[in-house]
């Protein structure tokens, strides 16, 4: 299972918080990727999380440059002991300037999805998993998904 799969499993789980999507740096501050890392030739990199635990405060602290959206449509009463209240980072690579058969970046679908997440279904799991499969495919036809182990997540207060 790829990276970002594995994250997104997590929006089938209610939360008694709302769940975040969090993306770095703000595709909305820094159009066309500008702010994205360069890595080998025309490749940048973004970062993407969902976090229902941490003070959005936390992640300014550590100096990451984001931007979020939440969803409370799966908020429950509580949240089951073992569930995760947030992801690791997910690491998405691509050529900045590569557009799916539509016309849109990377870049724009992160933006898109930043618009759009406060309003997908996740009040079931087959719902969260049908929003699951339409973002991987929709940022994997331009793009790859890896681990990132060396992003400080923010230790809540």
């Amino acid at each position: 299972m790829n990276p970002l799969r594995r994250a997104l499993q997590s929006l089938k789980t209610h939360q008694a918080r709302p769940w975040r999507l969090v993306v770095s740096p703000d595709p909305n501050r820094f159009p066309g990727g500008l702010g994205a890392r360069f890595l080998a030739k025309n490749e940048r990199e973004w970062h993407m999380k969902l976090d229902a635990k941490s003070n959005l405060d936390d992640y300014e602290e550590n100096g990451l440059l984001f931007s979020y959206a939440s969803n409370d449509t799966a908020k429950g009463s509580s949240s089951k002991a073992g569930q995760p209240m947030a992801t690791e980072w997910v690491r998405i690579v691509g050529d900045g300037s590569r557009k799916t058969a539509d016309g849109r970046t990377i870049n724009d679908l992160l933006r898109e999805e930043l618009r759009n997440f406060s309003s997908y279904p996740l009040h079931d799991a087959k719902s969260a998993e049908k929003v699951a499969e339409d973002m991987e495919k929709r940022l994997g036809e331009i793009a790859r998904f890896e681990r990132v182990e060396d992003i400080p997540s923010p230790s809540p207060k």
